[in-house]
């Protein structure tokens, strides 16, 4: 459901891309960091440049901070594997934790992405939506 993602604040279109191939079976976090590997991978391919990846700011991380044309983006990725929606993990207690860290960055933000990565029996499907704040 898109309102555990703040679908109000939703000012872009959300993007699908379907990649196909075997996912390995990892730990919960080899998971997240192949989720954020894929995801700079696809922004990267989408004319984004990322800046940072793993960065913690007072405390809280940014997985990544890109450049999208002339906007500095924070980037939340959130990975799965299976079949639920990895963008549902993004609750308000995280999401208040996303807008901390990207108040607190140390040069202008001008919008916060969230990149959703599932790694199925299917392939990989990543879902970007643009500038959910």
């Amino acid at each position: 459901s898109q309102s555990t993602v703040h679908s109000s604040r939703l000012k872009a279109p959300l993007v699908t891309l379907f990649a196909y191939g075997r996912p390995m079976a990892t730990s919960h976090l080899m998971t997240g960091r192949r989720g954020e590997q894929i995801a700079a991978w696809f922004l990267t391919s989408r004319g984004c440049r990322v800046i940072e990846s793993n960065t913690t700011v007072d405390g809280d991380e940014i997985d990544l901070v890109v450049m999208d044309g002339r906007d500095r983006v924070v980037v939340e990725v959130k990975s799965t594997t299976g079949t639920d929606d990895p963008l549902e993990a993004v609750d308000d207690h995280k999401w208040s934790r996303i807008e901390r860290a990207a108040s607190a960055y140390p040069r202008t933000i001008t919008r916060i992405d969230l990149v959703g990565v599932r790694e199925g029996p299917n392939g990989v499907s990543i879902t970007w939506l643009r500038g959910v704040h």
